[in-house]
């Protein structure tokens, strides 16, 4: 197919200055950019240096470019250029398009959208309605052009333009977005500059361009591949965590080495007290000593002065030095002041129980001056068995007699890690025996279970006898709690690699003191004593903090011998676990977390869990803004993975003397043996169209796949977290309060719908200002404006808030309350299942209580209560003998007996013996009938006593029509005896 191309050039207000001959182009170049759309252009003409066009043509002249009628560029001259060479005679055109005057304006202003927020069109209009439309353009003529903000479907809760441009407050926009639109300068189908927001097309659907590589028109593709920016590990750094860890060092992640000045084996090293040293013509010396100036101490204000060979000072001691460990001699040393030289030498002597000096260690002091305090040090291992040791520190004749050497700060101490910051052992023995911790070892680091250290226990306790040993945050910083709120204590466990002993017992303890002294203390045992545990395994418990305010302290118990290796130990909000879904632990602090692309919570696959093996590991950081929860921290590497973990392909193909115009955003599809190669047969997108015309058509596409980026999912996380009121607050608390501020249009309020019309409102800028808080847009065709409901996803309906004050009406599902209470007359077909209508389980067995539980039918009970027969007697007087009630006597039923009681009114005193018995009716000899209690007690001669209450033997016993009971006493039980007796159906 032929092109026409065709330039026209025209002044500020319309009218043609110059319309190019084909002839006359030497070469037109354009770009089309997501970031601005019409971008810069350059044209080389081949006219003479008299032509009146050169003068003719100003800077702000407007350039067309038309390929067959169709505008294909539109841009403003910024640069003339004249030139001539051998060849020809050239006027060079360039300028850019009306993005670059938009973007120079300014804006300096904040825009807030509380509540549920706003999509990011609606800032765009606003901007635009307040700083572009109306400036002064070329020519101090205001600038007028058209605002379509389409909705982009990605919403903010504010947007940040102080101290910003335009172009710059509109960029940030765009990568707001996720690059998911694009913004620009382009003209409306009426010829006006139209500024725009619009969504890129979706790669989901349906290609808007389908081309075939190789064809006719296509004349350059290829693929450049991009590796140098992967990233496939990430410190992925939040805000505040909504559940905090309370612990400080939990992770034992900050191991405390002894440092100079702290507690040391050499008593008065500082020389403050003159005492614990042997002097040999040495002599404690204060900075001002009998008026001579001496210079300043290192610490306090006493040194020591050493002068000549002969002068010394020592000190001996008692200590059990442990072989393996390392220990420093230190000691701060300067020239004396006026005195030209300084030499000395220090010598420690190491002995065993009987004297024998096993190791001698020497260090030369040499000091540079006589005003700085030069430190000397030697760090050493002594050998088994040292329990004693000699410091002898002297000066030398190497100065002669102007040597003079001042010491002070003088201490041996053990440069081994000693602990880990924040923590201790503890003993606590209620029985007098000797539970100990046989070893500790603070920095084990063979297994850790989170980099780089793990503490090693080596245990000796006995549960029996009420010995505790405790791992222990220290008790003189507890951490604050908030009242009511059930805390998590836990930590992981497993046995030391290649020991074969078993895991100590252990228990977790949690005390509270709230603020009105009320104490609670929870004590769990979470490990019964094992063998051993080769993997890293979880313990904890929960308790719940009483109380306005409290404070916790928190322990791990071994009440047991044994090994075990303790790390990433957390004491957080108990809701932690449901919403971050896992155990990892959490350091103190803001949050943070290193993130492969292969960790499963990331949740990626090939090829992206590939990248690793493919590249190696490629670390970056990437800052989360204010997220609040570590399973939002996956969820944001996840998206900076799709994005970061593979090398980049970026196609591109030149199409020659083809109509189509070809758009940034637009979508397109490679097709063909090589178009599938490219790009593996997705639906990708136009970033960017540079455009040519030298006697050819010529466009060149940069073609990408554009995937939400990581600045999405970490706004949509924080507005989410915003919307519920979830930002962290203190010790795991955090307010469940989600109303949003109101007031505004498209800003909460009941008139979030009202929008106020002026002269200078286009339809995009009134779709943007609806779409904020309805889904309602304007359309414009072909001039036709429109006002309609936008497209809405399946089983919603338009409806207002499922709580609280009255807001504008969003479509969204229905809730229970949205449901009206219908009277039961309304359910006029099917059957009410069972489980609706109570708890419990429903069966022939049960019925509905009244309280609304399925439960079982309850058993009959029935009761008798006689007197006692005349006893002893073979014919006991049978009147006082009772039958089973009418209906009872039944033999399909079995009644068990459950409780006799006995009553005896002014009874004799003694022991007393009662039987109760059954049998047939006419039983002459009842007496002798069936035994179905015998029961002895004593009588102690009051009145009205009552025999304890007791549970009647056979268990079963069968009540049949005829049957009758008696109970014959023994003759103690004096007159007037009562018996009741209670029976249950079986």
């Amino acid at each position: 197919m032929s092109i026409k191309f065709q330039l026209i050039i025209t002044n500020p207000s319309g009218t043609i200055r110059r319309r190019y001959p084909v002839k006359q182009i030497a070469k037109f170049s354009a770009s089309l950019t997501r970031y601005g759309f019409y971008a810069d252009f350059t044209i080389s003409t081949t006219v003479r240096f008299d032509d009146t066009s050169f003068d003719s043509i100003q800077d702000g002249d407007r350039v067309e470019a038309y390929v067959n009628g169709q505008l294909a560029y539109r841009g403003y001259v910024t640069t003339r250029q004249m030139s001539e060479d051998s060849a020809q005679e050239t006027l060079t055109i360039s300028g850019q398009g009306m993005h670059f005057l938009v973007r120079k304006q300014l804006v300096d202003q904040i825009y807030p959208y509380p509540g549920d927020g706003a999509d990011i069109s609606e800032p765009f209009a606003d901007i635009a309605h307040d700083a572009v439309l109306g400036a002064k353009g070329i020519g101090a003529v205001p600038i007028t052009i058209d605002v379509q903000a389409l909705r982009v479907g990605v919403k903010t809760t504010q947007v940040d333009a102080r101290e910003k441009l335009v172009g710059d407050a509109y960029d940030d926009i765009q990568q707001q977005s996720g690059n998911t639109c694009t913004w620009g300068v382009d003209a409306n189908p009426a010829g006006q500059n139209r500024l725009f927001i619009r969504p890129i097309d979706n790669v989901e659907l349906a290609a808007r361009h389908v081309l075939s590589v190789p064809s006719r028109n296509i004349r350059v593709a290829g693929a450049e591949r991009q590796t140098a920016d992967i990233a496939n590990r990430y410190l992925v750094k939040g805000g505040d965590p909504r559940f905090p860890q309370l612990l400080h060092n939990g992770n034992f992640s900050l191991p405390i080495v002894f440092q100079e000045g702290g507690s040391s084996i050499v008593v008065n090293g500082d020389f403050e007290q003159q005492d614990h040293w042997i002097l040999s013509g040495a002599a404690y010396k204060q900075t001002d000593y009998q008026g001579i100036y001496k210079g300043e101490a290192y610490s306090g204000s006493w040194q020591m002065e050493l002068d000549g060979s002969t002068e010394y000072i020592e000190q001996t001691g008692s200590y059990a030095f442990a072989s393996g460990r390392n220990y420093t001699l230190s000691i701060r040393a300067r020239r004396e002041i006026d005195l030209g030289a300084a030499y000395g030498s220090a010598h420690l002597q190491l002995k065993d129980a009987g004297g024998t000096v096993l190791q001698t260690i020497n260090l030369a002091l040499t000091p540079a001056g006589s005003s700085a305090w030069d430190l000397f040090t030697s760090t050493f291992q002594p050998p088994a068995g040292c329990v004693s040791w000699k410091l002898h520190i002297q000066c030398d004749d190497r100065g002669g007699a102007n040597n003079g050497l001042l010491v002070d700060a003088v201490s041996l101490y053990d440069a081994s890690v000693l602990y880990q910051d924040g923590w201790q052992t503890k003993l606590y023995d209620s029985s007098g025996g000797s539970p100990k911790f046989n070893a500790v070892n603070w920095t084990y680091s063979d297994v850790a279970h989170s980099p780089k250290y793990c503490v090693y226990l080596n245990v000796h306790s006995n549960d029996a006898n009420g010995q505790d040993l405790h791992l222990e945050p220290l008790s003189t910083a507890p951490f604050t709690v908030t009242g009511q709120q059930a805390i998590r204590f836990g930590f992981w466990y497993r046995t030391p690699p290649g020991s074969t002993a078993n895991i100590p017992k252990m228990w977790l303890q949690m005390y509270f003191k709230a603020s009105d002294g009320h104490e609670t203390n929870y004590v769990r045992e979470v490990i019964n004593g094992s063998g051993p545990v080769a993997g890293w395994t979880y313990a904890e418990t929960v308790g719940v903090a009483h109380g306005d305010s409290v404070h916790c302290e928190v322990s791990i118990v071994f009440r047991s011998d044994g090994e075990i290796l303790i790390d990433d130990v957390s004491c957080r909000d108990a809701a932690a676990l449901a919403v971050e879904g896992s155990n990892d632990y959490l350091k103190e602090g803001k949050l943070s977390r290193v993130i492969n692309v292969t960790d499963p919570a990331v949740g990626l696959s090939a090829p992206y869990t590939n990248s690793i093996n493919d590249f190696g590991v490629r670390a970056d950081i990437l800052d989360a803004g204010d997220i609040t929860t570590a399973a939002d921290l996956y969820a944001v590497a996840a998206a900076a993975f799709k994005t970061t973990a593979l090398g980049k392909d970026k196609p591109s193909i030149t199409i020659v003397d083809d109509p189509t115009l070809y758009l940034p955003g637009e979508s397109i599809r490679l097709e063909g043996a090589i178009g599938r190669k490219l790009t593996g047969g997705k639906t990708l997108t136009i970033p960017a169209v540079h455009m040519e015309w030298d006697g050819q058509w010529i466009q060149s596409l940069e073609i990408g796949e554009e995937i939400e980026d990581a600045n999405v999912i970490i706004r949509e996380l924080i507005h989410d977290e915003q919307k519920r009121g979830l930002g962290g607050s203190g010790a795991g608390g955090y307010n469940s309060s989600s109303n949003g501020s109101s007031g505004g249009v498209g800003g909460g309020s009941t008139a979030s719908n009202q929008v106020a019309l002026s002269a200078g409102d286009t339809p995009g800028y009134l779709s943007a200002k609806l779409s904020a808080s309805a889904p309602y847009q304007f359309t414009d065709v072909a001039g036709v404006r429109t006002f309609s409901v936008a497209p809405q996803t399946s089983n919603t309906v338009l409806a207002g808030p499922t709580t609280g004050v009255a807001t504008a009406p969003t479509f969204r599902g229905l809730v229970p309350a949205d449901i009206p209470g219908l009277p039961a007359s309304k359910i006029t077909s099917g059957v009410i299942a069972t489980a609706q209508l109570g708890t419990g389980t429903a069966s022939s067995s049960t019925y509905l209580r009244g309280d609304g539980t399925w439960a079982a039918l309850p058993k009959r009970r029935w009761s008798l209560s006689f007197p006692q027969a005349n006893a002893p007697s073979s014919s006991p007087d049978l009147s006082r003998v009772v039958y089973a009630p009418s209906g009872e006597g039944n033999a399909s039923i079995t009644w068990v007996a459950k409780i006799a009681r006995f009553y005896v009114a002014s009874p004799a005193s003694g022991a007393t013996t009662a039987t109760i018995v059954y049998g047939a009716s006419g039983n002459a000899a009842f007496g002798a009938g069936t035994a179905l209690l015998t029961t002895a007690f004593t009588l102690s001669g009051s009145t009205n006593y009552e025999a304890a209450n007791v549970t009647v033997f056979p268990t079963g016993v069968t009540i049949t029509s005829g049957q009758r009971l008696a109970s014959i006493w023994s003759a103690t039980g004096g007159a007037n005896g009562v018996i009741e007796i209670e029976f249950e159906e079986q």
